[in-house]
């Protein structure tokens, strides 16, 4: 089985940038009641280039993780935590599991984590997260968990 956090922390992968529409839908929504996903995408992808991508459908290449049995996954139990003391909020959530994720045809670089809305032209990107100890990776068909951090949950808004 692979593991890995996801914040701020020793080996934890980190929110590469929240993407600027993301940013935007975070001020204006409660992100602990939308349906947050995340899909996986691999070598050829510019989801870690295109800031401005707004939509998911609206990426250039999206090229998400073609193994057979890989699906997006949504995010369970998101929960929001102020800190006053270090002037931050917490986003956390249960770790998804990708269960005996198999080796697809180029390797995975990274992820998107999004607010789904109807369809792909409809849903919100939020942050690409591909700082990671684990990325790049090619599934060899055990299990990939994304364990939040428990300092900095799967996103950490700061001021």
């Amino acid at each position: 089985m692979r593991s890995w956090g996801c914040g701020r922390g020793r080996g934890e992968p980190n929110v590469s940038f929240i993407y600027d529409y993301g940013l935007e839908w975070i001020a204006k929504n409660d992100i602990t009641n939308a349906d947050l996903r995340l899909f996986l995408v691999m070598a050829d992808s510019t989801c870690g280039s295109e800031r401005g991508a707004k939509f998911v459908a609206d990426f250039a290449v999206r090229d998400e993780y073609d193994a057979v049995g890989y699906v997006r996954k949504d995010l369970a139990a998101v929960l929001g935590t102020l800190d006053l003391t270090s002037h931050f909020e917490k986003v956390t959530a249960t770790a998804p599991v990708w269960t005996t994720l198999a080796a697809a045809s180029k390797t995975c670089i990274g992820m998107v984590l999004f607010v789904f809305i109807t369809n792909d032209a409809a849903s919100r990107n939020i942050a690409f997260i591909n700082d990671s100890p684990l990325f790049p990776f090619n599934g060899i068909g055990d299990d990939v968990t994304l364990t939040p951090s428990p300092t900095t949950g799967i996103l950490r808004l700061a001021n």
